[in-house]
């Protein structure tokens, strides 16, 4: 069986409802799924250290929910590859490395700093940006 991280599969796409169908059926087989929303509205966090310091409390955050083996994919892929971020309003990333996903999506909009730990993606801040209105 390969190594978790020869598993990952890293994706990198936009929002709109058929990246929110295609998340709400990642299939973790019970596993952890960690869901990371990041704000990188630059009214609220101007500069990269602002921005840096939201990431590495959001991860604290989620390693003391998740631990490290789910969390540490995810920060050496943003170290990896910072380009993710650029130009993006928010990102929200979904990781589960014992099922091997690592996906995350460009957001236009500002979202609220959330990690959440669950045995499914936590989408209800996605749907309300590819929905607007009642969504429920």
């Amino acid at each position: 069986m390969p190594a978790a991280e020869d598993q990952l599969a890293t994706a990198a796409g936009a929002l709109g409802t058929e990246t929110l169908e295609r998340l709400s059926r990642l299939d973790a087989h019970g596993h952890p799924v960690l869901s990371v929303y990041l704000d990188l509205d630059p009214n609220r966090f101007p500069t990269p250290d602002t921005r840096h310091t939201q990431l590495g409390s959001l991860l604290d955050e989620a390693r003391r929910e998740a631990g490290d083996q789910e969390v540490d994919p995810i920060e050496a892929w943003l170290d990896a590859d910072g380009a993710i971020r650029r130009g993006a309003r928010g990102l929200a990333i979904f990781a589960s490395a014992q099922a091997g996903i690592l996906e995350a999506v460009r957001l236009t909009s500002p979202v609220e700093p959330l990690a959440v730990v669950d045995t499914v993606p936590w989408l209800e801040p996605l749907a309300a940006l590819a929905t607007p209105g009642d969504w429920a």
